[in-house]
């Protein structure tokens, strides 16, 4: 059942149940050395239309062609932001290995909270696509990694795009998996 959301409908999810999802996630998800290598950031999208825009502003989904779409899944009413937390380098390690294991921890947080969430009937949707935006760091004080729109999926096929001023198509779904036995064997 979970696929990547593009649209929401304007229903709000219950802040409680966005409140479960991130404490079973603290309670639960694995921590290599119990460092938590990782921020989260709760973004109320439905409060400041302003950051909402600035935020969406710097997710083009190709920054070599300024046209380009931006990344309609951070207009979810609830966007998480995720990070690299260096406080937890205590050791301390280089950063480039550092931020390697903190990409894997974000990769595990994800995971926990997309699955809480569609287990909660909330939608979500993955971004990936962050420019180093001075506007968008202020927001959160340090530069997001990875962004997790929360909300009701919308099955609209356009939506307006709010700094292009014009409709778009909902980005295409490119069911590109291989087969399970493709990727996925016992070893013998």
């Amino acid at each position: 059942n979970r696929k990547q959301t593009f649209w929401w409908k304007e229903e709000i999810p219950d802040q409680k149940n966005i409140d479960q999802i991130l404490l079973n996630l603290h309670e639960h998800m694995p921590s290599k050395q119990y460092r938590c290598r990782l921020w989260i950031k709760v973004v109320k999208n439905f409060e400041n239309e302003e950051r909402k825009l600035k935020i969406f502003e710097g997710t083009l989904a190709n920054p070599d062609k300024p046209d380009s779409r931006h990344n309609p899944q951070v207009l979810a009413p609830y966007v998480l932001a995720l990070g690299v937390r260096e406080e937890g380098n205590t050791e301390p390690m280089s950063k480039s290995f550092y931020h390697n294991e903190a990409a894997l921890e974000i990769g595990i947080a994800a995971a926990y909270i997309i699955m809480s969430a569609k287990a909660m009937g909330i939608d979500s949707g993955l971004c990936a696509c962050i420019q180093e935006r001075p506007e968008v760091n202020e927001i959160f004080g340090v530069e997001p990694r990875m962004y997790i729109g929360l909300g009701i999926r919308d099955n609209v096929q356009t939506y307006l795009d709010p700094v292009h001023k014009r409709e778009m198509e909902i980005p295409g779904e490119n069911n590109s998996k291989p087969r399970f036995d493709e990727y996925i064997s016992y070893v013998q």
